[in-house]
């Protein structure tokens, strides 16, 4: 309303102080305007996105795994050996930076946790030098998770997750013998399984920026592993 005011006072004006030719040139251009202006006006307003309720967080993390490794064989005459792989030595052998990191999507009590893992690892082997002169072994491990999350429970201070989902695993492995007195020789092989799992998880908020989280998931029943 107050664009076509303007625009017909400015109209009245030009009508009676411009010469002819002038006029019509800026009688269009405040058409124009008086039009954009009532346009603008009548627009209805834009309607929400359907992604604005959706909260992402993301987390990247370090791993600290504890591997035990025990090796029986069939043969008793040959003994059985255990050893116990710690983070320490396990960093000592990547080849490469790993990557860990979940993020989340979350719209009210429902989410979609991810989770990622790729860790590269590489190691010498002792041949004494008779067959080969010495060998390298390599392993990558993938780790893929995704996990529909629902919350029965959200208080102002804490909540309780359930969810259901499927980790996904990938091993590649290889060994390379240097030639010796045989020759050169590589062996490689893959393997890459699926675990359904059923997961809980628990937070609390103690005020001013601390908070504890429990997570937990477990699957496999058969169906990929006996146990994940």
């Amino acid at each position: 309303m107050i664009a076509r005011l303007i625009a017909h006072q400015w109209d009245h004006h030009i009508r009676t102080s411009l010469p002819g030719g002038l006029v019509v040139a800026a009688l269009i251009i405040l058409r124009s305007y008086d039009a954009h202006g009532q346009q603008a006006l009548g627009q209805p307003p834009p309607s929400p996105s359907p992604l604005k309720d959706i909260e992402v967080s993301a987390t990247p993390y370090i791993w600290f795994p504890w591997t035990s490794l025990n090796i029986r064989p069939s043969n008793t005459r040959i003994p059985s050996r255990s050893e116990t792989i710690g983070p320490g030595k396990l960093y000592g052998h990547l080849t490469w930076i790993p990557f860990m990191g979940a993020a989340e999507f979350r719209e009210g009590p429902y989410g979609l946790m991810l989770d990622y893992m790729h860790v590269p690892l590489k190691s010498g082997i002792g041949t004494r030098n008779i067959l080969f002169s010495g060998a390298a072994a390599g392993l990558t491990i993938d780790s893929g998770t995704a996990m529909f999350m629902y919350r029965p429970v959200a208080l102002a201070d804490q909540y309780i997750d359930v969810g259901v989902g499927m980790r996904a695993w990938g091993l590649d492995g290889d060994i390379r013998l240097n030639q010796g007195l045989l020759p050169a020789a590589t062996v490689s092989r893959g393997l890459t399984w699926a675990d359904p799992l059923l997961a809980a998880r628990y937070r609390r908020d103690f005020g001013n920026g601390y908070s504890m989280t429990a997570y937990g998931d477990v699957g496999g029943f058969g169906l990929g592993v006996h146990i994940d």
